[in-house]
């Protein structure tokens, strides 16, 4: 199995991992249960208690947590199905479609490339310069910014190197905005790289 990377990718960015849930809704549950056990242990300080305002509570907090934006996500989804799922401007039914979506149109691919540190995917469609972390689990791709419009909004295949690690080694001695790599370099090409800046870097 292909080693994992060492620069940043999706699954090590904050965007792309399963949220916790909303602090307020821990809150407002737990403001709720507090009440209902002031009641219960001290019936005359929860004598002043309607329970008309705390169902009121409970049925606003409860549809609050039913909107789309605010339902726990799934802890099975991967990195590229959180990022269509929060950053997609499509209504919340389509993005549920193309989040469950499993097919892949083969005749389209995207590539893994690094940019400033960064293991990122570029659209591959004319026109668009829209970019994400690239997933090293879930090697596919469907653009928050155009749909994937040009095929119909399928998901595309997302290629990664097979010398990640060599290409990673050639990088990690540059500074940080100086780490580049474009598919189809070699890791010739990056090594002679480092040494034509090399000597700038000693001066």
């Amino acid at each position: 199995m292909q080693q994992m990377p060492s620069l940043q990718y999706a699954e090590q960015h904050g965007h792309y991992q399963q949220k916790a849930q909303d602090p307020r809704f821990v809150e407002s549950q737990l403001i709720v249960g507090e009440i209902n056990k002031m009641k219960v242990e001290n019936p005359e300080q929860g004598f002043g208690i309607y329970d008309s305002l705390v169902d009121q509570l409970v049925k606003h907090s409860a549809e609050i947590t039913r909107q789309p934006e605010h339902e726990r996500e799934p802890a099975n989804w991967t990195a590229p199905q959180r990022c269509v799922w929060r950053s997609s401007n499509l209504p919340y039914p389509k993005r549920q479609q193309v989040v469950e979506d499993k097919s892949i149109f083969r005749e389209a691919k995207a590539f893994a490339s690094v940019n400033g540190g960064r293991w990122l995917v570029m659209c591959p469609f004319t026109g668009c310069n829209g970019a994400q972390y690239a997933s090293f689990h879930d090697r596919r791709f469907w653009c928050v910014d155009c749909e994937n419009r040009a095929v119909a909004g399928q998901w595309v295949e997302v290629v990664w190197p097979s010398n990640l690690r060599d290409i990673e080694n050639l990088l990690m001695v540059r500074p940080q905005n100086a780490m580049h790599w474009h598919p189809g370099e070699t890791v010739e090409e990056l090594a002679e790289q480092n040494q034509i800046a090399q000597p700038k870097a000693d001066d």
